[in-house]
């Protein structure tokens, strides 16, 4: 959260400076409306440098044009600059830039500006900034960046940032400084208070109650963390650290084991789901990947065990809780020790392949184990 508001203290200093820059070149707003005007470059054009007083429904700009405003549509190679309210559609090769607001369809092939609303569809190649609430949707080659509530999609290559979102954000980067409801879909996602989906890598929220955190990381402020030791027919005993939401959760684990006088160790991921009977029990269902390692050996070699558990789960103390349950395992290897695949004990097996390279194993076993909620 503090991360956030950072963010959005800087963007706000950023679009004051620019509101004051503009305010001393240009001064006071448009106040009348006009057909059209052609502008070389301002003051270079049809209107002088009176274009800056009008508002006009045509605006034609070979290199540059300086407007009190359009109703209609602008055309400029390099940059649209206006000191009121754009209406309709605005296409520039470079910058589009208005101290007002800004509604309906705004090309820019560097940079779309509006430092207030920017409501309807925003294209830049490399940046579009809206200085206070928007709608519609923005699409940009780099980022997109609200200062107020967005309620719409933002789709970007890098960062995608505003206060408030009621909608979708899909970038590398997806920041929500203030309430939010909707989707972020990114490799990063921080919200403040999310009402929706984080769909990443990392996914980080300071709200967890209605939120669905699906990612390898995933960081909730009030969300669930959990330590829990298990044991089964191959694994003596596991540790793992579950972190998300009930929900959806992330679980890194480690393991060991013991067969033909060897010791094996393992690591492994998993996502998992608690979903509650009544209050004291539950059911949780598992998916997890671990690799073994035998006998020390740390070369590349493929030893995979997965788990699909369904575990009844009985809560003890609001910290403290007991599961137990079926697991459906598969082992996939192609390590060899004295010419077979021969690396953990697998009890029987319901569905068995063996190649000369590769040998999979599948079968039903069993898991229990003792979960302390952090």
């Amino acid at each position: 959260m503090i991360m956030n508001n950072k963010i959005s203290k800087t963007m706000k200093k950023i679009a004051l400076t620019i509101i004051m820059a503009v305010i001393v070149a240009f001064g006071a707003s448009a106040q009348n409306e006009k057909l059209a005007q052609y502008s070389f470059f301002y003051p270079v054009g049809t209107s002088g440098i009176q274009s800056i007083n009008n508002s006009y429904k045509l605006s034609l700009n070979t290199l540059w044009g300086v407007n009190g405003g359009v109703n209609g549509f602008e055309l400029g190679s390099i940059a649209n600059i206006n000191r009121g309210d754009v209406t309709g559609g605005q296409v520039s090769g470079v910058v589009n830039f208005t101290t007002q607001n800004s509604n309906g369809a705004i090309v820019g092939g560097v940079l779309n500006c509006s430092l207030g609303s920017l409501d309807g569809a925003a294209f830049a190649g490399v940046v579009n900034f809206a200085g206070d609430s928007s709608t519609g949707g923005h699409i940009a080659g780099v980022g997109n960046f609200v200062i107020g509530k967005m309620e719409g999609t933002m789709i970007s290559g890098v960062i995608n940032a505003a206060d408030d979102l009621k909608g979708g954000q899909i970038s590398t980067i997806n920041l929500s400084a203030g309430k939010a409801k909707g989707a972020q879909i990114g490799v990063i996602n921080v919200a403040n208070n999310l009402k929706g989906l984080q769909l990443g890598v990392i996914n980080v929220s300071n709200d967890g109650d209605s939120l669905l955190p699906v990612g390898v990381i995933n960081v909730v402020r009030n969300g669930y963390y959990a330590l829990e030791l298990t044991t089964s027919e191959i694994l003596s005993a596991d540790l793992t650290f579950k972190m998300g939401v009930e929900k959806f959760h992330s679980m890194f684990r480690i393991g060991a084991g013991r067969f033909n006088n060897k010791n094996y160790f393992s690591t492994g991921y998993g996502i998992g789901s608690i979903i509650h009977v009544t209050s004291k029990q539950a059911f949780n269902v598992e998916a997890i990947c671990d690799q073994i390692v035998y006998d020390n050996n740390w070369d590349n070699n493929l030893n995979l065990l997965t788990h699909l558990n369904l575990n009844y789960q009985y809560n003890i103390t609001d910290f403290l809780a007991v599961k137990a349950g079926p697991s459906v395992k598969t082992y996939i290897t192609n390590q060899k020790v004295e010419g077979l695949f021969n690396t953990i004990d697998v009890p029987y097996t319901i569905v068995e392949h063996t190649g000369d390279n590769v040998k999979t194993s599948l079968w039903i076993g069993i898991n229990a184990g003792i979960t302390l909620s952090l």
